[in-house]
């Protein structure tokens, strides 16, 4: 969560948003406030910013947003990110991308670069996202698919 927040913050270009943003975390969770600030470099931790009313607390859950009662026995209408890179198994690929739809989810390609990976097949796979332009936030699930080659280069 503090890393999100921090990455999402951190493509705020006025840093008077920046700084006020960090003082209304500190009205959900001080460490959260705190950690987000030092991944922002922020000098001094911010003031609390006044909340306009009390925060409401005590509300019931709700199972219609749980993600652990809609887990694993069903995909429909969620996400599968799928990683590729070269050498990766274009059938594995275009087997998850079935598989999703046919749950009735989603799939995304995602790359180390906009214009895709060339995968076993040797055809270009374009991506959906670069690896680090698209908001993780809005997957549910990720699938890697690259060479050994590629396995080995990106664990160094």
């Amino acid at each position: 969560m503090c890393t999100r927040a921090t990455f999402e913050l951190s493509k705020m270009e006025r840093a008077d948003i920046r700084t006020r943003m960090a003082g209304h975390l500190l009205n959900i969770d001080s460490g959260l406030a705190q950690e987000v600030a030092g991944g922002l470099v922020l000098i001094k931790l911010p003031p609390k910013i006044e909340a306009v009313r009390e925060p409401v607390t005590g509300l019931p859950t709700s199972d219609a947003l749980s993600i652990f009662k809609y887990g694993p026995d069903s995909f429909k209408g969620r996400k599968l990110v799928i990683y590729i890179a070269e050498g990766g198994d274009a059938d594995l690929v275009k087997d998850r991308q079935e598989r999703r739809k046919a749950a009735g989810g989603l799939t995304e390609i995602v790359a180390p670069h906009i214009s895709g990976a060339k995968l076993s097949d040797g055809q270009v796979l374009a991506a959906d996202q670069k690896i680090d332009g698209g908001a993780s936030v809005l997957c549910d699930a990720v699938a890697l698919v690259m060479s050994k080659a590629e396995r080995q280069r990106a664990a160094v």
